[in-house]
């Protein structure tokens, strides 16, 4: 809700605690969308550089690699 309220930090936090969660838990696909959106909400803040970002970019990419390693 925080999203579409533009409470773009709330929101970060929120989508990355959702992450977490989905991630202890195996449902990566789901964790992948959190993880987006939380980096959308950065971009919508103009925050595309920095740390924080680049460490989420990096989650990212290592969900993604997770998830096209998975054979079904």
């Amino acid at each position: 809700m925080q999203l579409f309220l533009k409470d773009y930090q709330t929101a970060i936090e929120r989508f990355l605690e959702a992450a977490d969660k989905m991630l202890e838990r195996g449902y990566d696909r789901f964790a992948l969308g959190a993880l987006e959106y939380a980096n959308d909400c950065y971009k919508a803040l103009g925050r595309e550089r920095g740390k924080k970002v680049t460490e989420l970019k990096k989650r990212i990419a290592e969900v993604k690699k997770k998830l096209e390693a998975q054979t079904f």
